[in-house]
Order: structure tokens, then sequence, then C-alpha cells
């Protein structure tokens, strides 16, 4: 990941009968720059899915069940390629 830096920010501070009422910045050094991090989009090495032996036989079913559809929900209270609930 990155690093979100460190800045040394001096505040101008009023107050009023010894109570502070507002703050504003007057000066800002930076101490450490903030670094972009590093993302990897992907899977883990080693996550690969087999594949499915009878693919064939389970495309049926789902034919069947859902019209191919594997992700159908139609709000009868079953769902999915094969309907199960």
């Amino acid at each position: 990941p990155g690093n979100p830096g460190v800045q040394d920010v001096t505040f101008a501070v009023a107050k009023i009968n010894g109570v502070e009422t507002g703050r504003l910045p007057v000066a800002n050094v930076v101490i450490a720059p903030a670094r972009d991090g590093v993302l990897r989009i992907g899977v883990k090495p080693g996550t690969e899915v087999p594949a499915v032996a009878n693919g064939g036989t389970w495309d049926a079913l789902a034919r069947c069940e859902a019209g191919g559809n594997w992700a159908i929900n139609t709000g009868n209270g079953y769902f999915g390629g094969v309907q199960f609930d």
C-alpha cells in the first residue's frame, strides 16, 4: 500500500476570554511526501478451478429448470440454474 505522508502545519489560533474560537493554517512543511500504492488486480496463483467432468449434463439440467440461465431469480422462491431454495 501507499503512504499518506507527513506534514507539519502551523496554525493561528483565535481565542476569546481564553476559549478557542477558531484556527487557520498559516504554514505547511512537508516532512514526508505521500506515495501512491500498488494495487494488484486478479486472483492468487493456484486458485484456478478445474473443468467440470460432466458439464453438458449440468447445462442440460439448467436448460430444463431455468431456460439455461444459471443466475435466474423469478421470485418464486427458487433461484439459480437448478432452482434450489
